[in-house]
């Protein structure tokens, strides 16, 4: 704001930089190849929710990826999540694959793959207009 209060955070990663992310949540990111780019950590703070300020902010997270040369730009949210969703899909996002996460001795794995007909179907039902 103008008072320097937040409103909104994320962090914007390029390939090479996501060693620590790796450190900290191993086998739940890709690799990240020329030209990808990751958007994740997304908070809006709660005096500024439902004013539109995540698409906004991740808005200007993808011209500042794409300034940068990147030419994809990759974000996870859980499906359930429809407000982060539709924030999403206002931004420009669609969806592109999706991130299956599974636990077996207290490790967590994640494996990624196209999405179905009825995820594209759930999808389009969380980002449709109201």
């Amino acid at each position: 704001t103008d008072d320097g209060e937040a409103i909104y955070a994320q962090w914007l990663m390029f390939p090479g930089q996501e060693g620590p992310l790796h450190a900290v949540t191993p086998n739940q990111f890709p690799t990240l190849t020329p030209g990808d780019t990751l958007v994740e950590g997304a908070y809006t703070f709660v005096r500024y929710r439902k004013l539109g300020a995540m698409a906004v902010g991740m808005y200007q997270l993808l011209l500042a990826a794409r300034d940068a040369g990147a030419t994809r730009c990759l974000t996870y949210v859980s499906n359930d999540n429809v407000p982060s969703l539709r924030g999403c899909a206002n931004s420009g996002f669609t969806i592109d694959h999706v991130r299956i996460t599974s636990q077996r001795l207290g490790r967590k794995r994640a494996t990624f793959r196209p999405p179905t007909d009825a995820e594209r179907a759930e999808w389009a039902a969380a980002v449709a207009p109201r």
